[in-house]
C-alpha cells in the first residue's frame, strides 16, 4: 500500500513527542511492507509576522507540494498528522474525494489554542465546541494576540468551509481526547481511538529502584502533582527526565520529593529513555 503521511513538523525536533509518534509509525509501517513517503515541513525561518499568520490560515505554497507529492505518488491513502503551523487545514482540501483521508488527533488543537486546555494553572474549557474567541482575548497561543487572532481565524474559516469534512477517519489517542472531539462537534462515528505505542523493552527484576517522571516538564504535564497528593512516597527515590521551560519546575520537582528526587533537565535520546525505565518501579508520562 502507498501511504503519504503529512505533518507540520515542530522546531522542537525530538523533543516533540508528535514528532516522535509520526517517525515510530512510519518506521512500523515500513517494516510492514508498505510505500511510506513522509512530507513534514517545518515553519521556514523566513516567514514572519503578517506571512507567518497568513500561512496558518492558508498555505498557497505547502498546497502546492502537497498536490505535487499526490501526482508523484498517487498514494491508496493519506495519513494527517498535524496541520499547524507550517501546512494549514487549506491542504486538505487539496487531497482528492477519492483517496481515503484518516488523521490523527494528537491534541486539542481542533478547540483550543495552545491545544492543552489548560491556561493559568488549571484546566480551561472556555473555547471548547465554540469559536476561540477568549483564547485570542486571553493570548494563548505563545503569549501574542497577534498569534492567537491568526490560529483562531483559521479554525474559524476551515469550520465554515467544512475542511475536516474532507477527513473519511479521525484517529484520537485516547477516549478522553475523542471525548473532547466529539464535545467539540465532531462525528462520533468518525473518531476511533487509536493509542499509542511503545516498543518492547527488558523486564525489570525486583521492585525497581526509583519512580520515573518522563516527559517535558512544563506545567500542563502535571508533574508538580506528585507533591500536591503524596504520589511519590518518601522511601522511593524519584528520577524526573526531561526538558523544562521554568528553571523553577525542575527545582520546585526536586523539593517535592526532599531531595530524593533528582531532576535531568537535558533530553533523553530513545536509547537513554530505555536505560532509564527499566530499573523503574513505575512511570509517569
Amino acid at each position: 500500500m502507498r501511504i503519504l503521511v503529512l505533518h507540520s513538523r515542530y522546531l522542537s525536533g525530538a523533543l516533540s513527542g508528535e514528532n516522535s509518534v509520526v517517525d515510530d509509525e512510519c518506521a512500523l509501517l515500513r517494516s510492514a511492507g508498505h510505500d511510506v513517503r513522509l512530507y513534514a515541513p517545518s515553519v521556514r525561518p523566513s516567514r514572519r509576522g503578517a506571512s507567518l499568520a497568513i500561512d496558518a490560515v492558508w498555505n498557497r505554497s505547502e498546497v502546492g507540494a502537497v498536490r505535487e507529492h499526490l501526482r508523484g505518488i498517487r498514494p491508496d491513502v493519506v495519513h494527517v498528522h498535524s496541520v499547524f503551523p507550517a501546512l494549514s487545514p487549506a491542504v486538505l482540501r487539496a487531497l482528492p474525494d477519492s483517496t481515503p483521508v484518516v488523521m490523527t488527533l494528537h491534541n486539542f488543537r481542533y478547540s483550543c489554542l495552545p491545544a492543552t486546555f489548560f491556561r493559568d494553572g488549571r484546566t480551561c474549557e472556555d473555547c471548547l465546541g465554540k469559536l476561540p474567541v477568549r483564547g485570542v482575548l486571553h493570548g494563548c497561543y505563545r503569549g501574542s494576540w497577534a498569534a492567537s487572532a491568526a490560529l483562531a481565524t483559521s479554525l474559524g474559516l476551515h469550520r465554515a468551509l467544512e475542511s475536516w469534512e474532507r477527513v473519511r477517519l479521525f484517529l484520537a489517542v485516547s477516549a478522553f481526547v475523542r471525548s473532547k472531539h466529539v464535545q467539540a462537534g465532531l462525528s462520533p462515528e468518525k473518531i476511533r481511538v487509536k493509542p499509542n505505542f511503545a516498543h518492547a523493552v527488558a523486564r525489570r527484576q525486583g521492585p525497581g529502584e526509583y519512580l520515573l517522571a518522563l516527559g517535558r516538564l512544563t506545567p500542563e504535564k502535571g508533574f508538580d502533582q506528585h507533591q500536591r497528593k503524596n504520589q511519590i512516597v518518601d522511601t522511593t527515590r524519584g528520577i524526573c527526565h526531561g526538558l523544562s521551560t521554568v528553571a523553577d519546575t525542575i527545582s520546585g520537582l526536586a523539593r517535592a520529593v526532599r531531595r530524593r528526587c533528582r531532576a535531568l533537565s537535558q533530553y533523553a535520546e530513545p536509547p537513554a529513555c530505555v536505560e532509564l525505565n527499566t530499573p523503574a518501579s513505575a512511570e509517569t508520562l
